[in-house]
């Protein structure tokens, strides 16, 4: 898989699951005011807290990812036009 298509994968599934956390967290807040024991809400609140740090760690990986891929089409693009300034072609069609 390259980095390209590794960013994308996950920096959408990290939005969708930060997205996902915090909607459940929302779940967790109305459950919370409407319990009178935290047993009711702490697994749903547990849970948004998995979902949204998920999600974090996916958009934070994705990052990586993406500067890693740039990094490496920038180095060979600078490769690739100091070879043709010095007058070294992988092409020799004169051999």
């Amino acid at each position: 898989m390259t980095k390209k298509l590794k960013w994308l994968l996950f920096s959408i599934l990290g939005l969708v699951l930060i997205g996902a956390g915090l909607s459940v967290f929302g779940e967790a807040l109305v459950l919370k005011m409407q319990s009178e024991h935290w047993q009711d809400w702490f697994w749903t609140g547990t849970l948004s807290l998995v979902l949204v740090n998920s999600g974090v760690s996916l958009v934070g990986q994705a990052v990586i990812y993406k500067i890693q891929h740039d990094h490496y089409h920038h180095w060979h693009k600078h490769h690739k036009a100091s070879k043709h300034i010095h007058g070294e072609h992988s092409d020799r069609s004169e051999v």
